[in-house]
């Protein structure tokens, strides 16, 4: 009886939930102003298949946070001219500078979901863009860049809350479906790789989010979000060695 209560979880109500936004969207009005005082730059990545609700998600984050100090970027497919460049040639233009957030609503992942399995690049694209990923994100959090990652509708057979941490787990043994759902097959093992996190706490939080009610899971990110005034961005001169997330991860 427990396992099946844990697969079908009960839906928020909407009075709840309400009540729940309404206390988050406060917080994130308070992460905003620690952002705006302490000149902080904020990244965050939401990844996932067209119908996974990242849209809906960032809609929510944003309703009572000043665009001035917030902005969306939702990467379009890419020109023809855009496809003879530097795949991070079409993101990077658009990173945060110091006292704003920026919600990326798809990015550079691109190359390992929608494009890899859709087979819109060669295995020689893949293998590139896997080889200096890595490099990029340490770059960014290194020069001072909170870097937050969200996969939206992960379907992972393993144990937790909507939101768990991606950081060294085994990637899900699941089978084929439809190439949406390969997608996010695909980006869940690229999120779980250890060669995606070689240094857990210096590449920035990276979290996997289970399909569940789209209230649920929207509470569960704007609480997780609100929290990172904690994850301080590492400096070249300021970071410190930390212990990287529990293998188990944590559900929020």
């Amino acid at each position: 009886m427990a396992k099946n209560e844990s697969k079908k979880p009960k839906k928020m109500k909407r009075k709840e939930y309400e009540k729940e936004l309404a206390k988050l969207e406060v917080e994130l009005v308070k992460l905003q102003g620690w952002i705006k005082e302490k000149g902080v730059k904020v990244a965050v990545i939401f990844e996932g298949r067209d119908s996974a609700g990242k849209g809906g998600v960032i809609k929510r984050i944003t309703r009572r946070l000043s665009p001035r100090v917030v902005r969306v970027v939702a990467t379009p497919t890419p020109t023809e001219k855009q496809k003879t460049q530097w795949l991070f040639q079409r993101d990077i233009p658009h990173l945060p500078s110091g006292g704003e957030m920026v919600l990326f609503d798809r990015s550079w992942y691109n190359r390992a979901g929608v494009e890899r399995v859709m087979g819109f690049c060669t295995d020689a694209e893949y293998q590139e863009f896997m080889s200096t990923v890595n490099g990029l994100e340490l770059a960014l959090t290194r020069t001072g860049t909170l870097l937050i990652k969200y996969l939206n509708g992960y379907h992972g057979r393993d144990s937790g809350g909507t939101i768990s941490a991606a950081n060294q787990r085994s990637a899900p043994s699941l089978e084929a479906q439809p190439h949406g759902f390969d997608c996010t097959i695909e980006m869940g093992r690229l999120f779980q790789s250890p060669r995606c996190h070689v240094d857990a706490h210096q590449l920035g939080p990276c979290a996997l989010v289970r399909r569940r009610c789209e209230c649920e899971t929207t509470c569960s990110i704007e609480r997780h979000l609100a929290s990172s005034q904690s994850c301080r961005p590492q400096g070249p001169d300021t970071r410190t060695h930390q212990t990287a997330p529990s293998p188990e991860g944590r559900g929020l």
